[in-house]
Parts: C-alpha cells; sequence; structure tokens
C-alpha cells in the first residue's frame, strides 16, 4: 500500500511551523524519514533554538564542526551534544548493572573499567562497562598473592591497578587489554621496601599482620601511599619516592591533594611537590578545592560556622561568610564558584546557593522542603554543566540534579540503593549490600 507524504507535499513554511513544535528529539528523526522532511528539518532557526534551550553556547561551536555532513551548523553542535554524557544526564538516560558473581568486598574504578576484590576466591576480577547496553563484560580474574584473609583496599587509574592488604600493596601494570604484576611494596616501620620479582616470596616475608597502609592515590603514573608513620609519594616511571606530612584527612581533588586537622591544611600538587600551608584554623571541619581556590568550613559559634575561602597562589582570603551550623560545601571543578547546601531544622528546608567567589555575589538560590529534617547531604559536579545532590545518611533514596548555570533543578528522581561510593561523568557506584555492585552507567 502506497503511503501519502502530507507533510513533504505542504509548502515549506507550514512544514517549518509544524516542525517547530517538536522536541528535538523528535526533530532529528524527522531527518531520517525523507529527502522532503530532512529539507523542513534541517534548519538552523530549530536547532540553534534547542541548543540555546540547553546553554549549548557559541565557544562551543568549533569542537562540533563536520565538513562532510550536510547537517545545517547548528545541527551538528546538537547531534554532538546528544551522544555526550551531559545530554544522558540531562535526560536521566542510564542503564543499570548489578555485579554480584563473586561476593565482592571492594572495587575501585576509572574510566570505563572497574575492578572489584573478591574475598571469596582471593581475586581481582576486572570489567568494562561497554556503551548503551546494561553489560560487564570481564576482562580477566587476577589470582593475588596475598593470604585470603583480611580486607583488600583497591584504586585504579588509566594505566595501573594497586591493592593493598595489611602494610603489603601489589602494582598491576596495563598492557595492551590485560594486566601485569609489575613491583610489589612493603611499608614497615616508615620505610618502603620494593621488588619487581619473586612476589609470593616477598608477600610471605615482609606482610605483617595488623598492619594497615593506605592507598591514597593512583593518578598520572603518582602512587600515593600512608600509614601510621607518614605519608609516602612514588612515580612509578622513575621508582623515586619522596616522603610528604599529611593529616588525618586527605582527599584528592583533580590534580592537588589536599590534607587537613582540626586547625591546619596543607594543598600539594599530584607529585607531592609545591606545598602549600595554611594554619591556625581553628575548628576546621571540612575542605573543597579546584586548581586556584580552597574553600573550608570552621566551627564558629552554636548554631554557625564559617566559610572561607583562599586563593591558593597568594594565600590570601578571597570570601568568608557565616552560615547555619548544617553547611555543606563544594568548588566547582574549573570555576571560580562556590556551592553550599544548608539544612534549617527551623524551617524544615534545605537552602543551594551558587557563589561568585571572588565578589561574593550570589548567582542563584534554590530552596526545597525538608520536613524530616535531613543534616548530611553529598554535592557533586558532573560534566562540569550539572551539580548532583543527594542525602546520605537517611533512609531518603533521591537526589536532584540542578543547572550549574542558571540553579534550575532539572529533576529529582532515585538515587542508587545503598552507600554511595563512587560517581564520575560516566559512573554512579554503589554498594547495596557489602557484597555486590550496583552501577548506573550514563556511558
Amino acid at each position: 500500500m502506497k503511503v501519502m507524504d502530507i507533510v513533504g507535499k505542504l509548502p515549506l513554511e507550514i512544514g517549518q511551523h509544524i516542525f517547530s513544535h517538536f522536541h528535538a528529539d523528535d526533530l532529528g528523526r524527522c531527518l531520517r524519514v525523507s529527502k522532503q522532511w530532512r529539507r523542513i528539518a534541517n534548519d538552523n532557526i530549530f536547532w540553534k533554538y534547542h541548543c540555546s534551550k540547553y546553554d549549548i553556547r557559541d565557544k562551543e561551536e568549533s569542537s562540533f564542526s563536520d565538513n562532510s555532513s550536510d547537517l545545517c551548523h547548528w545541527a551538528l553542535i546538537w547531534r554532538s551534544f546528544a551522544i555526550s554524557l551531559a545530554y544522558k544526564w540531562l535526560s536521566n538516560n542510564y542503564r543499570s548493572i548489578e555485579l554480584c558473581k563473586n561476593d565482592y568486598e571492594g572495587f575501585a574504578s576509572h574510566g570505563q573499567q572497574i575492578v572489584a576484590f573478591s574475598k571469596t576466591f582471593n581475586n581481582l576480577d576486572i570489567y568494562t562497562i561497554k556503551k548503551n547496553t546494561n553489560r560487564a563484560r570481564l576482562v580477566m580474574s587476577i589470582a593475588l598473592c596475598f593470604p585470603k584473609e583480611g580486607p583488600a583496599l583497591l584504586a585504579m587509574d588509566s594505566n595501573y591497578i594497586a591493592v593493598a592488604k595489611y602494610n603489603v600493596i601489589l602494582l598491576f601494570k596495563k598492557n595492551g587489554d590485560n594486566y601485569e604484576l609489575t613491583t610489589a611494596y612493603a611499608v614497615i616501620l616508615g620505610t618502603v621496601i620494593q621488588t619487581n620479582r619473586d612476589f609470593t616470596d616477598f608477600v610471605n616475608s615482609h606482610i605483617t599482620y595488623g598492619a594497615a597502609v593506605e592507598i591514597d592515590v593512583v593518578s598520572n603514573n603518582i602512587l600515593w601511599l600512608s600509614d601510621l608513620e607518614g605519608s609516602f609519594v612514588i612515580n612509578l616511571q622513575t621508582d623515586h619516592m619522596t616522603n610528604v606530612f599529611t593529616y588525618e584527612c586527605s582527599r584528592l581533588q583533580g590534580e592537588i591533594y589536599v590534607t587537613w586537622s582540626d586547625d591546619s591544611v596543607i594543598i600539594y600538587n599530584i607529585e607531592g611537590t609545591n606545598e602549600t600551608r595554611l594554619e591556625n584554623i581553628d575548628g576546621l571541619e571540612d575542605v573543597s578545592a579546584n586548581m586556584t581556590l580552597l574553600s573550608l568550613i570552621r566551627g564558629f559559634v552554636p548554631d554557625t560556622c564559617l566559610i572561607e575561602v583562599y586563593d591558593l597562589e597568594s594565600g590570601e582570603e578571597v570570601l568568608r561568610k557565616e552560615m547555619p551550623t548544617y553547611t555543606w560545601i563544594k568548588m566547582h571543578p574549573k570555576e571560580e564558584v562556590l556551592f553550599t547546601l544548608e539544612a534549617s531544622r527551623d524551617e524544615n528546608v534545605f537552602r543551594i546557593t551558587s557563589w561568585f567567589v571572588r565578589t561574593g555575589f550570589r548567582k542563584w538560590m534554590f530552596e526545597c522542603n525538608n520536613n524530616n529534617f535531613i543534616s548530611f547531604w553529598e554535592l557533586h559536579v558532573v560534566c562540569e554543566k550539572y551539580l548532583v545532590v543527594w542525602p546520605t545518611a537517611s533512609g531518603d533514596k533521591k537526589f536532584y540534579l540542578f543547572d550549574f548555570e542558571t540553579g534550575k533543578c532539572i529533576y529529582e528522581n532515585s538515587r542508587p540503593s545503598g552507600f554511595v561510593n563512587f560517581i564520575s561523568d560516566s559512573l554512579w557506584i554503589s554498594w547495596p549490600d557489602n557484597k555486590s555492585i550496583a552501577i548506573r552507567s550514563y556511558l
């Protein structure tokens, strides 16, 4: 039966008027119907409008150019955005994956890969999360030359996997699709010993039950280790090791390493050099930083805390604000913008505010009911475009997604069950029962 294309036979202006009411996804489908429909839908006016709705600005145009396509300029820009992780977050488009095969008791993630530790089998399982599917492909399993008892700590980046038990660390280096054990370290009385061979003998002769070493960072060919005696930064390409001083609380934020106590904070670059110190900061409770700014929360007086922001290059204070006691902070990773979340017991609301750090002016504010008074929250920036906010220590399973520029609450939805252990632009991973791993993939 022959199908009549009524729209294609309409005058161009009428067809454009009809198409102007379509969502961008529907307009994209129209491009594939016929030559006539493509002629109508392939109009810069439509696509520039849709790009403006999602804050795709002129400065991003050059990265989306494609001279091989007959699509109009703004349609090309939209097409690139529509396949991005940012659009997956915006449209709440994710795939749920669960890893529960081997009673996993620890994991680490980087990019599309996850490494999980099975205490039952005393091995590592390495998975790759496949794009646009709800599947994780098991790449390989690695038997560990550790004793079976005891917990394992894991960290990974694009080139290495590090796993620690007690005071011994095994380092695996990526070689094609596989990982090979290349180095073992033992931390004994503030000294790091290493070997590149006879790993089983090394582990058996140097392991100290009851001792504990932390893998703080594996990133850019740098390994950070710490125990009760101190911290060590190892260049994995040269084997050069540097001793650095750290406090009990430490966190890698982008390419800087922040460590703090209740009255002092130290900032290192990833190599453990270029040290910046701030001291005599009474009541220090939490910190957040990017490459240029350090923000911190100080306990001030009852029912009040003090937020201070410092320029990392000059050490000068650039912002100071008094806030309610239950306040959380997050620096934008690239912009000089600070997000604060205040939970008010008296008003039964939580209030999120975006501040221009250099001027102290408020960029936007969002207020929402908090009838059960949830007092513990997490804030995280994804794709440099959106602020993700969720409660951490309550039965409330919601999370909120905000537009970083405007403060608009794009949606609220259920977050992954269990303790949220890892979040990035592409993956949101939780540990619902200390044995399985729940993954929300935006790939």
